[in-house]
């Protein structure tokens, strides 16, 4: 009740965690939904579209406890402000983007953190579609680098270690922009539709630092822009001041009142509740004959 939410928005949000977690996990359920709603009273994201993305991050990640879980979904609420989409929009998608961080030998947290980063920054060609986008990324990639040996005598445009990853999202554009000196037109006919929009964004900074620095300069300025989104990030304490501060408006106090109030009154009635359960079938059977008099009456 302190959230000002409804009880059954937050019990429903607990359920689309359950059911987007690995084996169902009800202990993060009981120690995430507060912060899941507090950060949804924060944000006005919808609760159970961040519970259910905190679920499927959970089922990527299974060394994310409930303290780098929370840590995870402040720094993807902080990445909004130096991103391109808010975060009721990004709320929804933080699952779909990290479900490609098997391809990267990295900490798979790390990985995650970069793909969401790579979600705010393909925002602009097409934010619905930005998850599709960033998904596509490691498997084009590969696609990429056939094509690229072809043309350059078995040459990888970008690593790809013994066991078929590659080391890092960053180290995946790092390699692209060097392999190609850059070249827009290039990296479109390496690789396809959902591939190209990301290096479309990503080649605006780069573009910047190539203009005095060369390939090299623009590598350096896209991964500056590339590490202020994902660098982003939040405290729990800063959190808790927010929610404070959007807790004292008006409209919040009224509503956290309101909540408190139904479930006091719920807390009493619930006894009487109980009891007119029970009598309901001798109710019903006293209340039967005056129905049907009443019925003949007015027939």
């Amino acid at each position: 009740t302190e959230t000002g939410m409804n009880k059954n928005d937050i019990l429903g949000g607990g359920y689309q965690y359950a059911q987007n977690a690995r084996n169902a996990d009800f202990a993060g359920v009981t120690g995430n939904m507060r912060f899941f709603a507090k950060l949804a009273k924060v944000s006005g994201a919808d609760v159970s579209e961040i519970a259910a993305s905190a679920g499927a991050m959970k089922s990527q990640n299974e060394g994310l406890d409930s303290a780098s879980m929370q840590a995870m979904l402040r720094k993807a609420y902080a990445m909004t402000g130096a991103g391109t989409m808010g975060f009721k929009q990004a709320a929804g998608m933080l699952g779909a983007f990290g479900s490609t961080r098997a391809y990267f030998s990295q900490d798979e947290g790390k990985s995650q953190i970069e793909l969401m980063a790579a979600g705010q920054i393909v925002g602009p060609e097409g934010i619905g579609e930005a998850p599709t986008f960033v998904k596509a990324l490691a498997a084009e990639t590969f696609m990429a680098n056939r094509k690229w040996r072809k043309k350059h005598g078995g040459k990888d445009l970008v690593h790809v270690d013994q066991n078929g990853q590659f080391e890092s999202l960053k180290q995946l554009t790092s390699d692209v922009l060097r392999g190609t000196g850059g070249n827009i037109s290039e990296i479109g006919e390496m690789y396809g539709r959902r591939g190209v929009p990301f290096f479309a964004e990503v080649h605006k900074s780069y573009m910047e630092g190539a203009k005095t620095g060369g390939v090299e300069g623009g590598i350096k300025s896209a991964m500056a822009n590339f590490d202020k989104v994902a660098g982003a990030d939040m405290s729990s304490g800063t959190l808790d001041k927010l929610f404070e501060s959007t807790m004292q408006q008006p409209i919040e106090k009224l509503s956290a009142a309101f909540e408190k109030l139904k479930g006091a009154v719920a807390d009493e009635l619930s006894p009487w509740i109980d009891r007119l359960a029970d009598k309901l079938p001798s109710l019903i059977e006293s209340v039967g004959p005056v129905v049907s008099a009443l019925i003949a009456f007015a027939a």
